[in-house]
């Protein structure tokens, strides 16, 4: 497993990543169109504040990591093809992930989203506050 810098191949991947209605599902977030998913992901690679790697196993792109700045603080967040779930991968892209970064970092998961709050807690994020939302709870995960 490996975390490199993304190349204009893996936006395909990325984009049908975050258009598998299972995944929507999980993680709360639409999906967005390929021309809307194109735009946004060309705006978010052009800001210096953004820090993007894709996930590779065995040469294959199975994802993305992300961090951004939200104010004053420092979000991450990943996506990863539903048919990598379960492998430890997101856990293992993380931990190699938060070697660039000072802490603080935050995260936003969904209440219902089980899985993504346990790879935070296997990472070392604790929950630490929580936000209403039209479809539930967001929790806010810290790594001091």
């Amino acid at each position: 497993m490996a975390l490199r810098r993304p190349s204009p191949e893996d936006v395909d991947i990325f984009y049908q990543n975050q258009a598998d209605i299972s995944a929507c599902q999980m993680a709360r977030f639409p999906a967005r169109s390929e021309s809307d998913f194109k735009a946004h992901w060309q705006r978010i690679t052009q800001d210096p504040d953004n820090v993007i790697f894709s996930i590779e196993v065995n040469g294959e792109v199975v994802g993305n990591m992300m961090s951004w700045l939200d104010g004053e603080k420092r979000l991450i967040g990943y996506w990863l093809g539903t048919q990598y779930w379960g492998k430890g991968y997101a856990t293992k892209a993380l931990k190699q992930f938060l070697q660039h970064f000072e802490r603080p970092l935050h995260a936003y998961v969904h209440q219902d989203n089980l899985i993504s709050q346990r790879v935070l807690e296997k990472c070392g994020f604790m929950p630490c506050a929580q936000m209403e939302t039209e479809d539930g709870i967001d929790l806010m995960f810290c790594l001091a």
